[in-house]
């Protein structure tokens, strides 16, 4: 969010400052969740990473179609203002459905 909101403001050099921190979350979350993938399936793993990636990408290509519609509304300023919403959505359906380790169990060894 921060990188995104970056970008509003008027001088260049921080836009593209902006411009490179949005993407660079983007990019670690990204690894993250690919590398949690094969952790967090038990069988399958191939599978499961296939329909991540395949979600990851298609996703990103609605995503970034649906901004269409804020940026007509409101232009950049909305654009920003929606990609932070989506954000907070996906920060609060991760903190819901995201398995915790307890501290009384192992974590699954790396193989």
């Amino acid at each position: 969010a921060a990188g995104a909101l970056l970008t509003l403001l008027p001088q260049v050099a921080v836009i593209i400052v902006g411009t490179a921190v949005a993407s660079s979350g983007v990019f670690v979350m990204q690894a993250t969740s690919s590398s949690h993938i094969g952790h967090a399936a038990r069988t399958a793993k191939s599978a499961a990473s296939g329909v991540y990636v395949g979600c990851y990408y298609l996703g990103g290509s609605v995503g970034a179609t649906m901004l269409v519609l804020p940026w007509h509304w409101g232009g950049w300023i909305a654009v920003v203002g929606s990609l932070i919403l989506v954000q907070l959505l996906v920060l609060v359906i991760t903190w819901r459905t995201f398995d915790r380790v307890s501290s009384q169990e192992q974590p699954m060894p790396i193989e």
